[in-house]
């Protein structure tokens, strides 16, 4: 029978991998759009200089400072990941790594 900790665990490693995968696919479709962008600009000339840095949305707002983000991210999973070595009874130390990553897979990939 699986207890309520092990179902913690499989959602985080499952949680890591697709974040994983998704960096992987992203950074794929990045490179492909570069090298897009990169043909556009030889065969027609000049286009916008910003068109590689324009800011993405994310659900309808952007963010305007990513190290703050990025910094919440690794202390919860941080915090979350020392919360078994302060108290070992604690069943939900899965809860702040899994928010953290959620996080990071939402707004920096």
């Amino acid at each position: 029978m699986i207890q309520f900790e092990q179902i913690g665990i499989f959602l985080t490693v499952g949680l890591v991998v697709a974040f994983y995968m998704r960096l992987a696919i992203r950074q794929n479709s990045r490179r492909k759009q570069q090298a897009t962008i990169q043909n556009n600009r030889k065969t027609k000339g000049k286009k916008k200089e910003n068109e590689l840095q324009a800011m993405p949305f994310f659900f309808g707002a952007r963010v305007a400072s990513w190290p703050w983000v990025f910094a919440a991210c690794i202390f919860l999973m941080t915090g979350g990941s020392m919360s078994i070595f302060i108290s070992p009874v604690t069943p939900f130390w899965w809860l702040p790594v899994d928010i953290g990553i959620i996080i990071l897979w939402i707004f920096l990939v």
